[in-house]
């Protein structure tokens, strides 16, 4: 019985080596890791400007602003639409952004914190 033990121990131990000497010459060690998103290429200014024109009658000062940071990002988080204002309430830029979401200008992905907003192409 302990030969069988000593007999597994030592074998088990090789394998263990074995992946270690492989996974040395990577230069790291073999982990599992969440495939992150890349964000596509940034809206072009002039067609933000024409859609911020095309709805002017429709949107108020804080979504023309909402409208003007798709020039920086592709993607925009609640925390982004916040930072514009932080004295304003979230429910207002909820708001804004259900309205912008209705005129379909804006696409909601998602739902309360996972929620994001891209730009309609």
């Amino acid at each position: 019985m302990f030969k069988k033990n000593i007999g597994f121990l030592i074998s088990f131990t090789g394998v263990l080596l074995f992946l270690l000497y492989i996974t040395k010459g990577r230069g790291e060690i073999v982990k599992i890791s969440r495939i992150e998103e890349t964000e596509p290429e940034r809206v072009q200014s002039n067609s933000i400007e024409s859609v911020i024109k095309e709805n002017s009658k429709e949107l108020n000062k804080r979504q023309e602003e909402i409208l003007k940071l798709y020039k920086k990002r592709y993607v925009l988080l609640p925390s982004d639409i916040y930072a514009i204002n932080p004295s304003l309430s979230t429910r207002t830029f909820r708001r804004d952004m259900s309205h912008l979401v209705s005129l379909g200008i804006v696409i909601q992905e998602g739902s309360t914190k996972d929620t994001r907003y891209l730009l309609k192409k």
